[in-house]
């Protein structure tokens, strides 16, 4: 559940406007620098959106 959380949030961030859209891809490729399955999982999916 937490992992979708995470991603529905970057997600709608980046819906806001072009600014916050980049900052939620930045925080995205952050996030994806974490040793985790999940991490991955987040970043491609919100990305890939």
């Amino acid at each position: 559940m937490v992992k979708k959380a995470i991603n529905w949030a970057i997600r709608r961030i980046g819906k806001r406007n072009s600014y916050l859209n980049k900052k939620a891809i930045l925080t995205a490729k952050e996030i994806d620098q974490l040793d985790s399955k999940h991490a991955h999982w987040i970043v491609k999916d919100a990305i890939r959106k």
